[in-house]
């Protein structure tokens, strides 16, 4: 029995990596550039920007029209061994940001976490292709789970 446990607890630290480095977080950087997605009547931008190598800065806002609108100001940093996601969005949280933790990495999907956060609890951003990112944001609110999928493009320059 003793062994049993033991081989579980060794296997479940494989299955969620705890500490991250600087080669794991250069899988981030494959977020550099301006994606965007058809959004209601216009459109919705996300654009990334390294600051350092473990950092990335981005910035969420919809063009409706001549009009740019701000959303959100993101900061994906690597510190301690841990990569956060910050996310201050306008209007949301008294103007705080709110923090989520990578909890899953494969390949080229990132699953982000915080479990104490309303809505939501997950931030996933996935590469498909080298200029198509799916980013979906889900989570129970109290009608039920809920999840929103965000189909983005990459802009080529």
């Amino acid at each position: 029995m003793f062994y049993a446990m033991f081989a579980l607890i060794v296997l479940s630290f494989n299955i969620f990596k705890i500490d991250y480095n600087i080669e794991d977080f250069e899988k981030l950087y494959s977020l550099v550039g301006e994606w965007t997605t058809p959004h209601k009547e216009g459109e919705l931008v996300e654009i990334w920007q390294k600051q350092y190598n473990k950092k990335l800065t981005g910035e969420t806002f919809y063009i409706i029209g001549n009009a740019e609108e701000s959303k959100e100001k993101i900061d994906l940093v690597l510190s301690e061994g841990r990569i956060y996601y910050s996310s201050k969005v306008n209007g949301q949280n008294e103007g705080e940001s709110v923090q989520f933790t990578l909890i899953k990495m494969e390949k080229n999907k990132f699953i982000f976490e915080n479990k104490e956060h309303d809505f939501p609890q997950r931030i996933i951003y996935e590469l498909r292709l080298p200029n198509e990112l799916i980013a979906s944001i889900e989570g129970d609110t109290i009608e039920g789970f809920k999840k929103i999928v965000y189909k983005y493009k990459k802009k080529l320059d």
